[in-house]
């Protein structure tokens, strides 16, 4: 069982980031430069990709290997997210049961269960960021050195792990300052400047790192805003009857809403025995609430088009995590004011998960059945060779990330990598390399039905490509949409032609050695024409078609059962 959905476009490749970050770490090896696929340029996945979950995974890679670590480490973030939630609930005044209901809300988030369920651990693992919430609640109520520490630690590994998260803890604490300061409540403000400088100074050699090579990360010098932000900025909808689709981040369950509507009521009628903090809870849900508007309200484009790194924030729904938190911590705050029986905090915990249920929002994770190892690909580790070009390579035709995942198996280096279809992602150095050797740029050629009949290449470029370790070619019917089958048997028969019979054979798939090379300098392209009515892709969007099933990733597919 995999976790997430292999379908969606950022799954697999967070899968191999992980494994990858934790095989780095655990060989001393450098996370700074990636050159395992993108074959011979590299890229920088850690920095561009928010690697450093990877750190966290690694016990449970070391213990258990992929992909079981990941459903372990999977399920350990879903506990420390409650975990942490209780705490939250704690740090802001509520008893142990009543603060039972925090941690059910963040338990039960549909934005936690989307972002786990797409692959995104950095942004689902919310233990800093809301054990980083808990430690400035407890620090600004009753300040202490050692809170100071553990606010500061906490706000710098939320950081480190994604540097919105650090963010957004510094927004946090700017809101719930602004609520004591307007009921007049003093300010530890010696305690909380210094857990502040605490958190920069243990994240500073980290930044500084990631400034240093901000260049690397696709994207960074694009347009503000982005397309994909103002695609991505929120439109609201009732948060309990939020309708499928795109907006189902914003799902609150029922309780949550009633909760946090009788802890208004209080600070309203002056029942609240901290007003300043839940004054600054309900200005930080708005404020967040305001910027997950994206380019649909007013702070967003002036709070991230102040510097580039902050250009780079193009999902303004993530801010509304930060509204959630807030609602879900002052409704613990109410119940706990009322001194209900812990049965009763038990019982509005548990119809947390109900309730999320009856409005028909997401509370799973989605999963993937898969048949490991693969049969094509496993086999590979044992032949001779370091580099495996992984056919169709074009970022028109190529639309999978299941090669990253062969990897893991076959430990050969990729000629083609991360995403090609996302033209930002491909390294510049990489496309010119393609581009001015003539084997390489030919078979693109080919795959975009832009070169047919008789093809000739300087047998020098392929010579290279072969003596720098290029060593085998792999077909696989599974990489090539059904409409594109005229180009999957095609391009098997020039394989063929260059490199001879197969020396290994999978399920519908073939791998060519370039050992077999003739030497010659030309070849016969079978004809194919590219079919009306498909779309390649565009530099942002990959071709869609449907396409034949993996036995790897549609086992009960490719065995007869049913397609999803």
């Amino acid at each position: 069982m995999l976790v997430g959905d292999w379908h969606h476009p950022d799954c697999l490749g967070n899968h191999w980031l992980l494994v990858w970050v934790a095989e780095r770490l655990s060989s001393g090896q450098s996370l700074v430069h990636n050159d395992s696929y993108y074959w011979p340029v590299g890229d920088a996945p850690w920095i561009a990709g928010n690697g450093s979950e990877g750190l966290l995974y690694l016990p449970f890679h070391l213990l258990w290997g992929w992909p079981v670590g990941v459903a372990a480490y999977a399920g350990a973030v879903w506990v420390g997210n409650g975990l942490a939630g209780w705490a939250l609930g704690r740090a802001a005044g509520a008893g142990p049961w009543a603060a039972l209901v925090c941690a059910a809300g963040v338990g039960t988030s549909a934005y936690a269960a989307q972002e786990m369920g797409s692959g995104r651990f950095s942004q689902a693992n919310l233990i800093f960021l809301v054990g980083g919430l808990a430690a400035w609640l407890t620090l600004l109520h009753s300040p202490s050195k050692g809170r100071v520490v553990l606010a500061g630690a906490l706000t710098a590994a939320a950081a480190a792990l994604y540097w919105y998260h650090g963010l957004f803890l510094a927004l946090a604490l700017g809101a719930l300052t602004l609520g004591r300061l307007l009921r007049r409540e003093s300010m530890p403000w010696r305690h909380t400047l210094a857990a502040g400088a605490l958190s920069v100074s243990f994240v500073a050699p980290l930044l500084a790192v990631y400034l240093s090579h901000w260049g690397l990360v696709p994207g960074s010098g694009e347009v503000f805003p982005h397309p994909e932000a103002v695609l991505d900025s929120m439109t609201p909808h009732l948060p309990a009857f939020v309708p499928a689709g795109r907006a189902e981040y914003q799902a609150l369950p029922l309780p949550a809403l009633i909760l946090g509507g009788l802890g208004l009521v209080q600070l309203l009628r002056g029942r609240d025995e901290r007003p300043g903090q839940s004054l600054g809870l309900w200005l930080l849900g708005a404020l967040f609430f305001v910027l997950a508007l994206g380019t649909n309200g007013p702070l967003y484009e002036a709070l991230y088009g102040l510097a580039a790194p902050l250009q780079r924030m193009w999902w303004p729904h993530r801010h509304l995590i930060l509204s959630h938190l807030a609602l879900f911590v002052v409704g613990a705050a109410a119940l706990g004011r009322l001194k209900a029986p812990a049965w009763v905090s038990v019982a509005l915990a548990a119809s947390f998960t109900l309730a999320m249920r009856a409005q028909e929002e997401p509370v799973k994770v989605s999963q993937s059945v898969v048949a490991l190892p693969p049969q094509t690909y496993a086999p590979l580790a044992k032949l001779p060779g370091e580099v495996l070009l992984q056919l169709p390579f074009s970022p028109k035709v190529a639309s999978t990330q299941t090669p990253l995942i062969y990897q893991l198996y076959h430990q050969k280096r990729l000629l083609s990598g991360h995403a090609p279809w996302v033209d930002r992602v491909r390294p510049p150095k990489w496309d010119r390399l393609v581009a001015e050797n003539s084997f390489l740029a030919g078979l693109l050629a080919y795959e975009e039905a832009r070169l047919s009949g008789a093809w000739r290449f300087e047998a020098a470029d392929l010579q290279t490509l072969i003596d720098q370790g290029f060593s085998h070619v792999v077909v696989d019917q599974e990489h090539y949409p059904l409409p594109l089958r005229g180009l999957f048997s095609g391009t098997q028969r020039l394989m063929e032609q260059l490199f001879g019979k197969p020396v290994h054979r999978g399920p519908r798939a073939t791998v060519y050695a370039t050992a077999g090379w003739t030497g010659r300098g030309e070849a016969q392209l079978p004809p194919w024409t590219w079919p009306p009515g498909v779309r390649p892709g565009d530099g942002s969007q990959a071709l869609r078609a449907k396409r034949s099933a993996s036995p790897t990733f549609d086992p009960a597919v490719h065995e007869g059962g049913p397609r999803r």
